[in-house]
């Protein structure tokens, strides 16, 4: 298995260093960084959940180019990534069952639509929180609306820990 992880990893970096942008340009280290992060989520979410919407999106390009996810698509990701962990842990743990039993929906036919169900209100709560945090952030600190994209990024990934 590590000699698995080593072989993509130096595929990855192989790509990465002959990678163009969609100018022929090499990419920067940001744009690496971008490809990376957005590709390593796509790859745990396949593992967890292939049939994921999130896995149906495709970048085309020319040949020898290489799209460069945007950060929306990298948050896109992410997001679906932690939604099949949340569903993954539900179902397999059993604090994760415990609490499933306890808050399954009434009505839902089995434990993963339930789970599901659950992971989508989570992320409902969480959007109104962060709605909540942003018109804060922008009433009182003066935070500008472009720089909030960036800030609720920040509170996602303190969330997640």
């Amino acid at each position: 298995m590590q000699q698995y992880n080593e072989a993509a990893e130096e595929d990855e970096r192989d790509i990465l260093t002959e990678a163009r942008d969609q100018n022929g340009k090499p990419l920067t280290d940001q744009e690496e960084l971008q490809i990376t992060e957005y590709y390593n989520a796509r790859r745990e979410l396949a593992k967890l959940d292939p049939d994921n919407a999130a896995l149906g999106q495709s970048f085309l390009t020319e040949p020898g180019r290489t799209a460069v996810p945007t950060e929306s698509d990298i948050e896109t990701m992410i997001n679906a990534l932690g939604e099949a962990q949340e569903v993954d842990r539900l179902l397999s743990t059993p604090e994760g069952q415990k609490e499933l039993l306890e808050e399954a929906p009434v009505g839902t036919e089995n434990l993963r639509e339930a789970a599901q169900e659950i992971v989508e209100n989570e992320k409902i709560i969480s959007n109104n929180i962060q709605m909540e945090v942003s018109l804060h952030l922008m009433e009182n600190f003066q935070v500008k609306p472009d720089h909030l994209h960036q800030e609720q990024r920040q509170l996602k990934n303190l969330h997640n820990f």
